[in-house]
């Protein structure tokens, strides 16, 4: 048991040294994967003669063109989406390095005591970037396109445009199906029970083993295979905010891929479809909280009626 907790520990703290702790950041890092398998076969699709073409064009000052991050996107739904490389650090994301971190410090011990002072962390996907490169064996060429801006600029994406949503937990349903099939407290209900509890307490460090069923061992399971995941859902990310919106997303419990947007009211034809970005009582907070808080996740300013009339 304890060397299970130990190799658990271990995990957690690897996938927070990558940034994989933050949701958009996974994401991000999964469309990553999907670009570099897309980058290859286009690069397979493509006869000899013409990548000889473009290897003597790269460098044509007359050539007008786009970006290689940009390319890798460029009809892709992800294209249309606010979100650069620049945006990390705003948002916060990443992992911030142990020599910045120093630096930062010493500057802060440096500056003034008036309170007015804040520190910057310079936040980074670069150990996110070297485990993928050499996991997906990136060439050379390849990291020219498929870049460390241009996993920046996914996790800038998906953090500005993506839902947090949680997955829906298999225990509650599995509990209620076997007290359908067997009754409770009859033996093949209590039997269950004992191998579901056996199961609970091998996950945990905390337990011995165990055949009984204790309060909280549910949460182990939500743990494990309910977590918290980032999605980006098209037709809603398109969608503007507002903090009196017309419209809401609901029943963010995943389950079945997709979401469901509700009317709040009834919308005219042709009247845009508006959002919070905000949720549950973070909507009831002042003009200045509001806008503060969609500053730091979103990076704009809001200018609702809502916000304008305060």
């Amino acid at each position: 048991m304890e060397e299970r907790a130990v190799a658990t520990h271990d995990k957690n703290n690897k996938i927070k040294k990558l940034g994989l702790d933050h949701p958009p950041v996974t994401l991000a890092a999964k469309i990553f994967c999907h670009a570099t398998e897309h980058y290859r076969q286009r690069q397979e699709s493509v006869p000899v003669a013409h990548k000889n073409k473009e290897t003597e064009n790269k460098n044509d000052d007359n050539q007008v063109g786009v970006v290689p991050d940009q390319q890798m996107l460029e009809g892709h739904f992800l294209w249309s989406l606010c979100g650069d490389a620049d945006d990390l650090e705003a948002l916060e994301i990443g992992v911030v390095p142990a020599s910045t971190t120093i630096q930062a410090q010493q500057r802060q011990s440096n500056t003034t005591t008036s309170g007015t002072t804040t520190t910057r962390y310079c936040c980074t996907l670069d150990p996110l970037y070297q485990y993928l490169k050499r996991s997906l064996q990136l060439t050379k060429t390849e990291q020219e396109t498929l870049s460390l801006s241009f996993l920046h600029m996914l996790a800038s994406k998906t953090a500005r445009n993506a839902f947090g949503i949680r997955t829906q937990s298999p225990f509650k349903p599995y509990y209620a199906s076997l007290l359908r099939k067997y009754g409770r407290d009859s033996d093949a209900h209590k039997s269950h029970m004992q191998q579901v509890a056996m199961a609970l307490s091998s996950c945990s460090s905390n337990n011995k083993n165990t055949t009984k069923l204790e309060r909280g061992m549910d949460r182990l399971v939500e743990e494990k295979v309910a977590p918290w995941i980032t999605g980006i859902f098209t037709l809603t990310a398109y969608m503007n905010h507002s903090c009196e919106p017309n419209a809401m997303v609901v029943n963010q419990e995943f389950v079945y891929a997709h979401i469901d947007l509700v009317a709040k009211r009834d919308i005219l034809p042709g009247e845009e479809i508006l959002i919070s970005y905000i949720q549950g009582v973070q909507q009831q907070k002042s003009t200045n909280q509001r806008r503060r808080e969609l500053q730091a996740k979103y990076l704009f300013t809001c200018g609702c009626s809502k916000c304008t009339s305060s």
